[in-house]
């Protein structure tokens, strides 16, 4: 009963202090969230906004922190019009903006500069146009804008270097112009990532650039020209390099590398040289260095020999594993065979130049200048047109047309299909079967087609050099087939933001090219099978589903895990006993119900850029070192009992915040109203007594002591209930609640009927009420022992009569019920008595202390509302329920509590 009491007691309090953060939507922000609403033309989209609930708590998008809208998320409204609304700025405890995947225009309005608190921006796939606007600048809080996949044009904004906390700039896919910025080559808070591909950006690397240390840039699909080995360096922390598709010149073999880079792109460039051995030695996840103008062996060792031969290929002179010896039919004409032979040693130098000369001269003789499509593949790509109706999406596929040089989103290598990628508001139907005849596809893009529906056809797993399987942002459904299983080269799986349900397929452990997985927005549920502990992926995407139980499987200190994101989703497992892989970038567990503390280990990883483990179970304190405390605080937020800095002292409260939910579903089950919560929250709030309560707790005061406790027991800061018991019994020479002796005076008072002389037995048994001076109130009790005093008649009241007598009468002592009687409901010991039935309260045993009895009821809950009677009775059903709820196994009686 203590435990419960306690807990009670604690959830009470902390009902009270949280009371400020008790999920109410701020009115401003709320008004302002409608007028977004308004702006958007009251858009179906936004359904749940209604203006007469909550918006903390059921508003699609909205999330909050004590009453302030902290997260507002648009996302996926693919129909949806118009442009950035300027109440936006409004929000103004805002901490995380995502309007993305929608049809906005024009450009970032300027009221965004009014979100001081604002950490991260995602407005990727728009239609917002124009300059980055330079006033973005001046919010010197956000740490990672993304603005890919929109129509922005001019050239990389040089403020950025001023943002003293950004981590990742990503503006992918958009038209931005011109070279990185000279002032790039100094930022005055660390070095972001950057995210810049496919632009239309140009010019010379500035040297600079050297001096930086950045951990991702992602350049592919520009113009730029010269030297790119500013970005390598053996003493630099680089994981992701990624110069693809430019026309950068530069010598690799005296590149030195970094131990941590994982990802490495140099594919489409004019880059010379050989192949620094150093690469045996890193740990790589991706590499090419195709379509360069490299020569000599590759060297053996480390990863490079796991990875494809076309990694390598279509370079000036480059030879050995896995590079094939011969790829022609005429064995000992063919380059390939004499550029291997030259590497083994086996063909002398001018013996080389002889057989590139013959056969250059034979091919230019005999051999078609360009491939021709495939007839096979050809036919299945005019299926797969008409099995979507023909759509003007695909009018460039001319069957009177050749196929790999002419048709949009098709790529070909020596005539095959390799690459196939289609993305289109317009497109109805599902994947046809046909996509399983172009046996040679490396690369399938099926995004951004909302009316594409069903599942994966059977017939993918006729494709057994598909490498990239990427099907995001559709309306897929059902189960992620197990037959996926048998695409055993696939190393890049992403099925994100569709309608997918069940379990991950356990046969996903039996690829073992398989790197990354995304899987998240999505509806998956279930386990998360124990074989997928043996692969080492490079990233792990599975937030916003329903998964549960051991997500630990993923970690790992040998593992060359990157990325990981398991948020929002039901994981438990204890996170003090993970090892975590030294070059992991990003990782989110939030929202989960991970428990356990975190492991100091977090501390030596110099790499982390996003890191959130906050709405979970953690306990502890948070290790100190390394990146940790760099982070904000809300990162580590809304956990059962963590604490330490970076959160502040009233974050790092010990007081589960589990309550919080146990609260939520106690209003649930009592159909208790915001408004009347409110109501009820401000009444405890304005109660002294209460506040003596917390000014008590706050002061170090006692916790409730042990059943058998004493009254000379405590030696510490009573409790204001137990202080109150001991005025009262220097002032009357008893206590008022519990078992207490009859007040003392100069007069005696008897009931009518019993003379003065008669003798005290008649007294025994009679009810009486007695006034405390302290606050006019009078007290049942039941006379049960005879002492002679005399008592005012103002002071005493005998249960039953009008009036009382002022006659010879001893002192009584008896049990009180608890009630009381307002002085100005009686005046002078008058007046009506409060009928309650006697089973309504629940007895305590009491103990004798000197002439006194003692009330073990005052020391064992330490709380006593005063002049709140509407208040208790409020109460009194919330505690009976919440004692059945966290009793943890122990029951409670069944009569109601006081």
């Amino acid at each position: 009963m203590e435990l419960m009491v306690d807990t009670y007691r604690n959830t009470l309090s902390w009902s009270f202090k949280k009371h400020g953060q008790a999920h109410n939507c701020n009115s401003k922000d709320k008004n302002t969230l409608l007028q977004i609403k308004k702006h958007f033309n009251n858009t179906e989209f936004l359904s749940s906004w209604d203006p007469q609930t909550d918006c903390c708590t059921s508003w699609t998008g909205i999330e909050c922190t004590n009453g302030r809208v902290t997260l507002f998320s648009m996302a996926n409204y693919r129909t949806l019009y118009g442009q950035i609304p300027d109440q936006i700025g409004d929000l103004l405890e805002l901490r995380t903006l995502e309007m993305s995947h929608m049809k906005l225009t024009g450009n970032i309005p300027r009221t965004i500069t009014k979100l001081k608190h604002l950490v991260f921006i995602f407005l990727l796939w728009n239609k917002l146009s124009g300059p980055i606007p330079d006033y973005i600048s001046e919010l010197k809080s956000v740490t990672f804008l993304d603005i890919s996949f929109n129509k922005f044009t001019g050239p990389i904004p040089g403020w950025l270097t001023q943002m003293p906390k950004l981590q990742t700039f990503q503006a992918d896919n958009n038209s931005l112009t011109g070279p990185v910025p000279n002032s790039f080559g100094s930022f005055v808070g660390s070095v972001p990532n950057l995210f810049l591909k496919n632009n239309k950006l140009s010019g010379k690397i500035p040297e600079s650039l050297s001096k930086m240390d950045f951990q991702a840039v992602v350049l592919k699909g520009n113009g730029f020209t010269g030297d790119g080995s500013m970005f390598f360096g053996g003493n630099k922390r680089t994981v992701q390099v990624d110069l693809s598709r430019n026309l950068f010149e530069f010598d690799l073999s005296k590149i030195k590398f970094g131990k941590s880079l994982a990802m490495l792109d140099l594919s489409h460039n004019r880059i010379f040289g050989t192949l620094p051995r150093e690469l045996t030695q890193l740990h790589l996840e991706r590499f090419n260095i195709s379509y360069n103008r490299l020569c000599g062996k590759i060297p053996r060792g480390g990863q490079l020999q796991t990875f494809k031969s076309y990694e390598f290929a279509e370079n000036r002179c480059l030879c050995g594993s896995p590079l094939k010896k011969a790829f022609a039919t005429l064995p000992f004409l063919s380059p390939y065979y004499a550029v291997a032979a030259f590497c083994e040693g086996r063909l002398k130098y001018g013996t080389l130049l002889l057989h590139l000369s013959i056969f250059f001269a034979i091919l230019f003789i005999s051999l078609p200048s360009s491939y021709s499509c495939n007839s096979v593949e050809k036919n299945a790509l005019l299926q797969i047109k008409k099995s979507f109706n023909n759509p003007r999406k695909f009018s460039s596929w001319n069957p009177q047309t050749d196929c790999c040089t002419t048709w949009s989103g098709v790529k070909c290598t020596n005539g095959r299909v390799t690459d196939l990628s289609l993305f289109s508001s317009k497109l109805y139907g599902q994947i046809p079967d046909q996509i399983g005849d172009l046996l040679e596809l490396r690369s399938l893009f099926l995004t951004y087609l909302p009316h594409l529906t069903g599942n994966i056809p059977r017939t993918i797993t006729k494709l057994k050099n598909l490498d990239s399987l990427i099907l995001r942002h559709n309306n897929l459904s059902g189960p992620i087939p197990d037959n996926i299983g048998e695409l055993k080269k696939l190393s890049f799986l992403d099925l994100s933001y569709n309608q997918f349900t069940g379990p991950i397929p356990g046969s996903l452990s039996q690829m073992p090219m398989l790197e990354t997985i995304k899987i998240d927005h999505n509806k998956l549920t279930g386990k998360i099978p124990s074989s997928l502990s043996k692969n080492d992926f490079n990233g792990v995407f599975l937030s916003k589903n329903s998964f549960t139980g051991d997500g630990s499987m993923f970690f790992g200190r040998n593992k060359s895990t990157v990325s990981l994101d398991l948020s929002r989703n039901m994981f438990e497992f204890d996170l003090s006993k993970v090892q975590f892989a030294r070059g992991i970038v990003d990782l989110d567990l939030s929202h989960n119900r991970i428990f356990g503390s975190l492991p100091r280990e977090l501390i030596e990883l110099r790499g982390l850029k996003l890191f959130n483990v906050s709405h979970n179970r953690l306990c502890g304190k948070i290790p100190r070192g390394g990146l940790l405390q760099s982070f904000k605080s809300y990162v580590f937020a809304h956990n059962r009992c963590l604490c330490g800095a970076p959160l502040k002292a009233s974050q790092s409260d010990a007081i589960s915040w589990d309550k919080e939910g146990l609260i939520t579903e106690l209003r649930k089950e009592l159909r208790v109203s915001d408004d009347e919560h409110r109501e009820l929250l401000s009444r405890v709030n304005k109660d002294d007594t209460i506040g003596r309560i917390r000014d008590w707790r706050q002061g170090g005061g006692s916790q409730v002591p042990s059943r058998h406790a004493t009254n000379q027991g405590f030696d510490v800061v009573p409790s204001p209930t137990l202080s109150a018991s001991r005025k009262k019994q220097k002032t009357f020479q008893s206590v008022i609640v519990g078992d207490i002796r009859a007040v003392s005076s100069n007069s005696r008072v008897v009931p009518r009927g019993v003379s003065a002389n008669e003798s005290a037995e008649a007294l025994i048994g009679r009810k009486v009420w007695t006034k405390w001076s302290e606050d006019n109130n009078f007290y049942e009790a039941i006379i049960t022992q005879y002492n002679a005093v005399e008592i005012s008649p103002e002071d005493i009241s005998w249960d039953g009569e009008e009036n009382g007598a002022a006659l010879n009468v001893g002192v009584g002592s008896g049990s009180t019920r608890g009630n009381r009687r307002n002085q100005s409901h009686f005046g002078r010991g008058r007046g009506p008595r409060i009928h309650q039935p006697r089973n309504e309260f629940v007895r305590l045993p009491t103990q004798q202390n000197g002439g006194d009895v003692v009330d073990r009821r005052t020391y064992f809950a330490d709380i006593e509302l005063f002049n709140t009677d509407s208040l208790v009775k409020e109460v009194s059903f919330l505690f009976y329920l919440l004692l059945h709820i966290v009793g943890d196994g122990l029951h409670p009686s069944t009569r109601p509590i006081e």
